[in-house]
């Protein structure tokens, strides 16, 4: 369970770090699988802007960055859990590194918004707040991924008690 924990709160994390939007947020936050067969094809000029956009946006960095933060945090919190760090690094390199992340998540921004959108955003990202922005983003996600998962702990029995109850599939 704890293993499921980190991997939903590293997702989410991830899609913070990214600034992705908040329905692209929503998305990974829930482990739904992006979905383009809507769209009837991605504009290679915001496929394009998307990738200058990541580059403006510090993306890989802070995406390892933040995967790193949310691990260690995790560790720290379960602590039987740091013989395992080893084999969860790899895991998360082979499926959420950024060489296999960034493909999709510059899809979410083409699909989103036009390439002059995905270029006015750059453009923030190129100042000096924006530049601020990218360095506290990793720092302001995983502050509230610990405020998630703390609700979360202090409140799992209640999840427990729910699920034992069978109330689990009712809305």
């Amino acid at each position: 369970m704890k293993f499921s924990v980190l991997l939903m709160m590293c997702c989410a994390a991830g899609a913070y770090s990214l600034g992705a939007s908040s329905v692209a947020s929503q998305e990974i936050r829930q482990g739904a699988q992006a979905d383009y067969s809507k769209v009837k094809k991605l504009d290679p000029a915001a496929m394009k802007a998307s990738e200058d956009l990541l580059k403006a946006m510090s993306a890989k960095e802070n995406h390892t960055k933040t995967i790193n933060q949310m691990l260690d945090m995790q560790i720290s919190q379960s602590p039987k859990l740091k013989p395992m760090r080893g084999a969860m690094d790899k895991f998360f390199q082979k499926h959420m590194g950024w060489d296999s992340m960034k493909p999709e998540i510059m899809k979410i921004y083409a699909k989103r918004f036009t390439a002059a959108e995905i270029m006015e955003i750059t453009r923030f990202y190129r100042t000096p707040t924006g530049q601020k922005a990218v360095r506290l983003l990793p720092e302001i996600s995983t502050e509230a991924a610990q405020i998630g998962q703390r609700r979360i702990q202090s409140n799992v029995g209640e999840l427990m008690q729910l699920l034992q109850q069978g109330n689990g599939n009712k809305q």
